[in-house]
């Protein structure tokens, strides 16, 4: 059995074409869908009785409004089955075939998770996302990996995925990526990531470095191979240089110092020795970034050495 989490929060008006996107599955007979209602104005039953027959449906209450990572950790405490999916209730699986398709993935290679590929709906058209390690969008998860490595979801509200993916990571799981598209992010100019005039792009960042820490300070804590803790330290303080390389007004750039430097003193702590290792994970970053963030080219003003110094 799969389970289909997706946190709701007055997501009346879209939360039909998610589900609708489900009922079209050709697998759907073995999936429970959990509506992880957020404190929203008003329950979903309405909804759920349209789909009677059609799809299990179970509605979960939370008692306040906690944001998405706590909304999906409560479907994860409220369900059992091997496997998980991720849906948020503005978008929609991309295909009939799409849960399908990374089912067959995950038990046909033993693998603890399948990353599909999606596409996001912008007002500039349909962007391409190719083996994204940082969403939920477009995966399948094996239960008895999360549980046995005290893998969740924390507190924040915002890049909670971002949390819950590194830490999953960090732990080596048997991860398989395939060519398929399975998921199409809606543009909803509501959610968290695109309202206000898309404010959260830089705002955001600061609770991404935020969940970073708590990552590499999770991995000290759970004793993870000091190696593994270097390499991923490492890449986290190159992802604020590239931060910082995209937002550099002077108040930013403050505000941006004082947020990482708890990160900072991790990364000195934990320095990579190996200069052919950071020299990969640079590449590999850069080459990520560009990706993700639909940029053609990067010109550094200052080197990422240099930009290590700002913090003494």
């Amino acid at each position: 059995m799969i389970d289909i989490i997706i946190p709701a929060y007055n997501s009346h008006e879209t939360i039909i074409d998610t589900l609708m996107s489900i009922a079209i599955q050709t697998y759907k007979e073995n999936f429970k869908v959990y509506i992880c209602n957020d404190k929203s104005d008003r329950d979903y039953i309405d909804i759920i009785n349209r789909f009677n027959g059609i799809l299990d449906i179970t509605e979960l209450d939370l008692e306040e409004n906690s944001g998405p990572g706590v909304a999906r950790q409560v479907g994860i405490n409220n369900s059992n089955s091997e496997f998980i999916v991720f849906i948020d209730s503005d978008d929609m699986l991309y295909t009939p075939e799409a849960i399908k398709v990374l089912y067959d993935t995950i038990v046909e290679e033993n693998a603890d998770i399948v990353i599909g590929n999606f596409k996001e709906e912008t007002v500039n058209g349909m962007f391409e996302h190719i083996n994204d390690f940082t969403w939920l969008h477009g995966k399948i998860y094996r239960r008895q990996f999360l549980e046995g490595h005290n893998i969740h979801f924390n507190n924040s509200r915002n890049n909670e995925d971002n949390f819950f993916n590194k830490s999953l990571f960090m732990r080596d799981p048997n991860m398989v990526c395939i060519d398929d598209f399975v998921y199409l992010w809606k543009n909803n100019e509501e959610s968290i990531t695109r309202r206000n005039n898309h404010e959260y792009e830089f705002s955001g960042y600061f609770d991404l470095i935020d969940n970073l820490i708590e990552v590499v300070e999770d991995a000290i804590n759970d004793n993870l191979p000091r190696e593994t803790i270097c390499e991923y330290t490492f890449g986290f303080m190159l992802t604020v240089y590239f931060f910082y390389l995209q937002y550099h007004s002077l108040e930013e750039s403050k505000i941006l110092m004082e947020n990482s430097r708890k990160l900072k003193e991790l990364y000195d702590m934990y320095k990579l020795e190996d200069k052919d290792t950071e020299n990969r994970l640079y590449l590999d970053h850069l080459n990520h970034y560009i990706e993700t963030n639909n940029f053609d080219v990067i010109r550094p003003f200052m080197t990422f050495e240099e930009f290590l110094k700002l913090y003494d």
